[in-house]
């Protein structure tokens, strides 16, 4: 099953973004999706959108791929007093 689409306007074919793991993201040369009713539009001819499955060789590697561990990231007062620490015994 594919997680990986792109999506293009019926009407004049172009690219209007990406889905990857069920969000979308718009190419950076394309205008912003226009909303019609409940449905989003085109942004070049407000035509109608619809999913292509993309099974190119990235998206493959992408979906089999593991996802990476995120580390987590101290804010506010613990990493002030973190780097302190370090400072200090440096």
């Amino acid at each position: 099953m594919a997680h990986h689409f792109n999506v293009r306007c019926m009407l004049c074919g172009r690219n209007a973004g990406l889905v990857r793991a069920g969000v979308f993201h718009r190419l950076p040369d394309t205008p912003p999706l226009t909303a019609r009713g409940s449905r989003s539009t085109c942004g070049y001819c407000r035509g109608s959108l619809y999913l292509e499955p993309d099974n190119g060789p990235v998206s493959l590697v992408a979906s089999t791929a593991e996802p990476q561990q995120a580390q987590p990231r101290r804010s506010g007062r613990a990493a002030v007093a973190q780097q302190t620490v370090r400072r200090r015994s440096a």
